[in-house]
């Protein structure tokens, strides 16, 4: 059986600070496109933080040409991923 990784859906990386990331994401990564960004307290991670509720931000942003290199991976594999 054939295996082959057509992308990535979801990850998280915790950086100190998120506007002088978003740069080296779009550098590396093609993410081009931000879909939203939050900030909240984080109190379901605290088992992590030394039971301290730490504020974090929540970006969720996305690569365009990621998204037609899926669509690509699919249509080889017989798949429709957009329309």
């Amino acid at each position: 059986m054939e295996k082959i990784i057509c992308g990535i859906q979801q990850m998280g990386i915790g950086v100190p600070d998120v506007e002088s990331s978003w740069s080296w994401y779009r550098k590396n990564f093609g993410v081009n496109v931000k879909i939203f960004e939050e900030a909240a307290e984080a109190p379901l991670m605290t088992r992590y933080t030394g039971d301290t509720v730490h504020s974090r931000t929540a970006t969720l942003a996305l690569s365009m040409d990621g998204l037609r290199a899926l669509s690509a991976c699919g249509r080889r594999r017989g798949r429709r991923v957009l329309r």
